[in-house]
């Protein structure tokens, strides 16, 4: 039985190659698509801030809308293909070319506010529930990679938030995340790959033939914050900078290991997982300007300092084993344009442009769990208001550019597979504002 349990030792230590958090995108990981307007604006919503959605985008804008209550409601639905090619006249174990895989999500956001004078200027309460690090589902089938595999991920932020406007053109805010975190994960080997963890033998014994599987779920919470500035010299120019702090996530749960020896000998052991991560701290900074009444213009900054999340570490408690995952994640800058025009008192029309670039700085990290490619936002949206209530609705297609990744690549001994990696989003979404 003690060889038994080194075999499950060693399979433990190969399944967390797939660690959870790693199918989340890493330039998506961030979900800043939030809000029916902003959204539609290619989220370029920092420096105008002038809905209840600047709890997200910039709390300090809160202060200086025009009505004191006010309530806004998204619900999106969002699609995306993975896709992934050989391109040497290789195939899958199953005798295909390539692979997809589509992650599916229903992401709703709500924000809430009030506004109260006072002599040393407004102040505002408010408070928001979101996902700002996505809701993503997704699988892989075996024949693709020799891996079945489907995973959940989703961070579900509550957000108080208050804000100041210190003067009628200048306000400053501030909001707690407070982080809920869920994950749930079912992997299936067909081969152990034992070889990764021993160099020695990494040429001549690769992998076991031997089948595992692990259930596992995992639970977390973990809090940061959300600091803003705004401030609108002129009626026509609106200035903001916002910063969302990183967090340190620690999620831990059940897990099932099962090691199947022989049909229908089988070995479960029974473990807690706990899966740890840093969250990055993100910077912002958004101009507004209206040339003319009807038509705002918009423009945002973001640097994303995603080498915080350096690596996932997986701990499995039954047998004292850690194992850290390293992403190689590089810092970005990611750009956000946008445009509203209104019409006709009742009518609104959005456009919007997002570029999110790719941050792993080395190809050589793209594998079916750690996926990125330059990707290119393009949203359209429109509106509708009846004095206090409007309706919106807004589409955002992003196409992911391909990105390649070499064979024969002696510092991965996981042997994740090479070749041309690309995705495809879709979104779709409806809103409500309601000002009263």
């Amino acid at each position: 039985m003690k060889g038994v349990g080194v075999l499950i030792a060693l399979a433990v230590m190969g399944a967390t190659v797939c660690v959870p958090g790693e199918t989340c995108l890493a330039g998506g990981f961030d979900n800043g698509i939030i809000g029916p307007r902003g959204s539609a604006m290619g989220t370029a919503f920092a420096g105008l801030a002038d809905d209840p959605t600047a709890i997200f985008y910039n709390p300090a804008g809160v202060a200086l809308l025009e009505r004191d209550r006010g309530l806004s409601v998204t619900v999106r639905y969002s699609t995306t293909d993975l896709k992934f090619d050989y391109t040497d006249g290789r195939t899958t174990p199953s005798g295909k070319t390539g692979g997809k895989s589509t992650l599916v999500g229903v992401i709703p956001d709500i924000f809430y506010y009030q506004q109260f004078d006072s002599k040393w200027g407004t102040f505002s309460a408010g408070i928001g529930l979101y996902v700002p690090y996505g809701g993503l589902a997704g699988s892989w089938d075996r024949d693709v990679f020799g891996v079945d595999m489907d995973q959940i991920m989703a961070i579900a932020s509550l957000t108080p938030s208050v804000s100041w406007a210190i003067t009628p053109r200048f306000s400053i805010g501030a909001g707690l995340n407070v982080y809920f975190t869920f994950m749930r994960s079912k992997l299936t080997f067909d081969k152990i790959p034992i070889g990764s963890f021993i160099p020695d033998l990494a040429e001549t014994l690769p992998y076991v033939p031997l089948k595992f599987r692990q259930d596992s779920y995992a639970y977390g919470l973990s809090v940061g914050y959300n600091v803003g500035i705004m401030y609108r010299p002129l009626d026509w120019l609106s200035l903001g900078f916002t910063v969302r702090s990183g967090s340190n996530v620690k999620i831990d749960g059940p897990a099932d290991l099962i090691l199947y020896l022989a049909d229908p000998l089988t070995v479960l052991v029974e473990s807690d997982m706990t899966t740890e991560f840093t969250l990055p701290y993100l910077f912002v900074w958004g101009i507004a300007v209206r040339p003319v009444p009807n038509l705002t213009l918009v423009g945002d900054v973001q640097y994303n300092p995603w080498s915080t999340l350096s690596e996932i570490k997986v701990t499995f408690d039954r047998f004292n084993l850690t194992q850290a995952s390293k992403t190689g994640y590089e810092d970005t800058v990611k750009f956000m344009l946008g445009a509203e025009y209104s019409f006709k008192e009742h009518y609104s029309v959005r456009i919007g442009y997002m570029y999110t670039p790719n941050n792993i700085k080395d190809p050589l990290f793209l594998s079916y769990q750690s996926w990125d490619t330059d990707v290119h936002n393009f949203s359209f949206g429109f509106g509708y208001k009846w004095t206090n209530f409007s309706a919106h609705f807004l589409a955002m297609i992003s196409p992911g550019e391909t990105t390649h990744k070499p064979f024969d690549d002696p510092l991965d001994p996981d042997q994740k597979p090479g070749g041309d990696y690309s995705l495809f989003n879709q979104t779709y979404g409806v809103g409500f504002l309601w000002y009263f």
